[in-house]
């Protein structure tokens, strides 16, 4: 069986290059974010416990042979509404400035997961909440939380 993972995220995720720790990254640092494009291209967040909840699933699982997979929410979350639920994590105070610049060369307008297989054969049904795997997050990547991993200055 192969599972196909949707865009996870989640605390340890420090060196990921995905949009969700670049941003708490930048934040942290003081930077500017940077979206490419007008913010209205759609991810499918998948949080870190409900990837281990149905990766465990898929272990005791009967399943046909050479099945795939996807694993995600199977909504839809343009990268302007995850600023303003960063937003509301973060807080006004700390929250940088956005900057919109041309969309990047194979930007993907649209991407989410389609998790039938999933719920039929897993009997997955994702259980974070965009919000709340956002404050998990956050505390992670949080000064006094965890020791601060070597980042090479980046």
């Amino acid at each position: 069986m192969a599972l196909r993972f949707s865009y996870v995220y989640g605390p340890y995720s420090y060196h990921k290059g995905s949009v969700i720790p670049e941003f708490f990254r930048q934040i942290r640092r003081g930077r500017e974010l940077t979206i490419y494009g007008d913010g209205e291209q759609t991810r499918d967040f998948l949080y870190v416990a409900d990837v281990c909840q149905a990766i465990g699933a898929a272990l005791e699982a009967d399943l046909p042979w050479g099945q795939a997979i996807q694993l995600g929410t199977g909504e839809e979350t343009t990268i302007n509404s995850l600023l303003r639920l960063l937003r509301g994590v973060v807080g006004e105070a700390q929250f940088p400035v956005v900057v919109y610049a041309s969309p990047r060369p194979g930007e993907v307008g649209r991407n989410f997961a389609a998790i039938d297989q999933a719920r039929r054969f897993l009997h997955f049904h994702p259980q974070t909440p965009l919000a709340e795997g956002l404050q998990e997050t956050w505390k992670w990547f949080c000064p006094g939380n965890r020791s601060e991993p070597h980042d090479g200055g980046k």
